[in-house]
């Protein structure tokens, strides 16, 4: 479905809605150490390595964004509000935690859903390929589907962050739940997508291409000697 060109980038904000959110999560340690305040790191990895974990993935992204961006292309605006969405998040976690939502386990679940998001984005990345993005294709009805339910997903993760600055935390665990289910099953409806090499849609397009200009110049070529043929067999003088 082609959206309006004025639309296309609330959708494009629509899919990273839950990358940039997850992002802010796994830096929430870096700010509650830049705070002073207690550390909580996802599943009790050390700080030092969750850090290099994370600069070693913010390394291959760019390096993966330069590689396959025109060169015009640019950051896009709603990343750099990662830095800021992670101190808010950090202060959620200190102000809000408690005995059944405490710290650990929700950086427990983000890191978890974080993987599972991640994951799905690099079979997409496959799955399309440089080639397909050049050609303009929006992907398969698989790689729309899953961009669907990241979507979803990332609106989830929304709502629970919000509801739990709220302390309203009594369908925050359902919600992050089936945030995370929605991340599984969009990663599991790349997986073909992905198997079947980067750049397919691309050869397939441009095989088809390819026939549809062997067939038109068949076309010509049948057109040009059956008007050959008519002018052999025709008579050049009307006869006497």
């Amino acid at each position: 479905m082609h959206l309006p060109a004025r639309l296309r980038p609330l959708r494009e904000l629509d899919r990273r809605l839950a990358a940039r959110l997850l992002a802010a999560a796994m830096l929430v340690p870096i700010a509650e150490w830049l705070f002073g305040w207690p550390v909580h790191t996802p599943l009790g990895v050390p700080l030092v390595l969750h850090a290099a974990a994370l600069g070693v993935l913010a390394g291959v992204a760019a390096l993966a964004r330069r590689r396959g961006a025109r060169p015009a292309a640019r950051i896009p605006l709603d990343g750099w509000i990662v830095a800021p969405l992670a101190i808010a998040l950090a202060f959620v976690v200190r102000e809000r935690a408690n005995v059944f939502y405490t710290a650990e386990t929700l950086l427990d679940g983000m890191a978890i859903i974080f993987a599972a998001h991640l994951t799905a984005m690099l079979l997409r990345r496959r799955a399309l390929g440089h080639r397909t993005l050049a050609l303009g294709l929006s992907g398969t009805p698989a790689v729309q589907l899953a961009d669907a339910l990241v979507a979803l997903a990332g609106w989830l993760l929304a709502a629970a962050w919000s509801l739990i600055a709220l302390a309203h935390r009594h369908i925050v665990g359902p919600m992050l739940v089936l945030a995370g289910a929605l991340e599984v099953l969009a990663l599991i409806v790349l997986i073909p997508e992905a198997a079947a090499g980067p750049g397919w849609l691309a050869r397939m397009r441009h095989a088809r291409r390819g026939h549809r200009a062997r067939g038109s110049a068949g076309d010509v070529q049948d057109d040009a000697t059956g008007a050959h043929a008519r002018q052999v067999t025709s008579p050049d003088r009307r006869p006497s």
